[in-house]
């Protein structure tokens, strides 16, 4: 009786162990070696994170230059403002001189 139990319990410890091992090889290849890992996951994440940044500037840039685009619709002196100092328009008998 007492060697079947020590054939047991070394047969368990050495199934169990082989369940530790199978089990460890395969969270390894998951989490690092496979296509989708882990390691990918989380660069994907952070270059998501960063696309949605540029997203939200590029919305306030486009919703800026639709307030630029209404204000300079909507007022002749503005739209002239506007271009003498964006472009250098000048009147006939006006000299422009651009200090950098």
């Amino acid at each position: 009786m007492r060697k079947t139990l020590e054939n047991w319990k070394s047969s368990w410890l050495s199934r169990r162990t082989k369940y530790y091992v199978v089990t460890a090889i395969f969270a390894v290849s998951v989490l690092f070696l496979s296509e989708n890992n882990i390691i990918r996951w989380i660069t994907v994440r952070f270059d998501i994170s960063n696309q949605e940044k540029v997203i939200s500037q590029y919305r306030k840039n486009i919703e800026e230059a639709g307030r630029r685009l209404e204000m300079l619709g909507s007022d002749t002196d503005t739209l002239e403002t506007f271009a003498r100092e964006n472009f250098y328009f000048q009147k006939a008998d006006e000299d422009i001189f651009v200090c950098e």
